[in-house]
């Protein structure tokens, strides 16, 4: 990632950096006034877990605009500093909280698909508030582990490269090696159910079509198998690359 002057080489990912970060945040914030509108829990929880990896690329952009040009003589305190052990928990935190979301999401809506007659018996608003805040605890234990433990004998889990996130292409050779596999087989076991369980719920909405094609009804379920097909896509071309090249 980084040069001798640049803690991002790139000049066009460092541009990136920034567009992201606003777009990210000015995006994730809109949401969330949104989702307190209409109360969608886990839309919003989504959102914010979103919005912190924002907030990540707007200190990362900060961070290396403020050493341009003299990274090579502070690398070390950089990578050593507090803001990149930080950084490195806003990553895996806002990371591990998106899949685990979109697991709860997935699972919500194949149990309404499949089950579209038994809206009552779906989970409460308590049980679903409970597993928002058990898997930010999740989340935050999983990230916060390597900082709290010798046993990865290492300066820091996080100052692996310039960027301060996890480096997740890793032998069993090095001693952080078992955290970074329990990462890539959560996210990978992850991607698989959301896999699995979109091909189900496209199945089943395709079979219960009982409208003719030019009616709002088609409409909306072609939108949706539409959604299903990007939604997958995305999912396929962020995690499993980097799942396989991980192992």
């Amino acid at each position: 990632f980084s040069s001798k002057y640049e803690l991002i080489a790139n000049p066009v990912l460092r541009a990136f950096v920034w567009i992201m970060a606003f777009m990210a945040i000015a995006g994730n914030l809109a949401t969330v006034s949104c989702s307190l509108r209409a109360n969608h829990l886990l839309v919003l929880n989504l959102a914010l877990s979103d919005l912190i990896m924002g907030i990540y690329l707007l200190l990362l952009g900060s961070a290396g605009a403020f050493y341009s040009g003299v990274y090579c003589a502070n690398k070390l305190y950089w990578l050593s500093s507090t803001l990149c052990d930080v950084m490195g928990v806003m990553v895996v935190t806002s990371s591990e909280m998106s899949v685990l979301t979109m697991v709860m999401l997935t699972a919500l809506r194949l149990y309404a698909v499949l089950n579209p007659f038994y809206s009552s018996t779906r989970p409460q608003i308590k049980v679903v508030i409970f597993f928002i805040a058990a898997t930010w605890f999740f989340s935050l234990f999983l990230s916060l582990l390597p900082l709290s433990t010798t046993h990865f004998s290492i300066t820091s889990y996080y100052s692996a490269n310039s960027v301060c996130i996890p480096n997740l292409f890793v032998t069993s050779t090095v001693p952080a090696w078992g955290f970074t596999f329990f990462l890539m087989i959560l996210n990978l076991s992850s991607f698989l159910f959301v896999f699995i369980a979109y091909i189900a719920i496209y199945i089943k909405s395709s079979r219960t079509k009982l409208v003719k094609r030019t009616s709002k009804g088609f409409v909306r379920t072609s939108a949706l198998e539409k959604k299903i097909v990007r939604l997958i896509a995305s999912d396929f071309c962020c995690w499993v690359p980097v799942s396989v090249i991980g192992f």
